[in-house]
């Protein structure tokens, strides 16, 4: 895997409920959007924004299912 992909996948895990867009994350891998969405596609089978919204899905299936009560308002 791509070092910068690497890395970012790291801060989205990281940081979920960022509103993070394509423009921010180009920017955080350090290359145009166009290449940015090509490379991240091609290393993870999936675009970002599809990475993103899966990736908050686990974590509100996580939240739910804990022991901790959240409230789906909270989540």
């Amino acid at each position: 895997m791509d070092g910068r992909i690497f890395h970012l996948k790291k801060e989205l895990l990281n940081k979920p409920e960022h509103q993070w867009t394509i423009k921010e994350m180009a920017e955080f891998a350090k290359m145009s959007e166009p290449h940015f969405q090509k490379l991240f596609k091609a290393n993870t089978g999936m675009s970002p924004i599809a990475f993103l919204r899966d990736l908050r899905v686990e974590k509100a299936r996580e939240l739910l299912e804990s022991e901790d009560f959240w409230q789906i308002q909270e989540i």
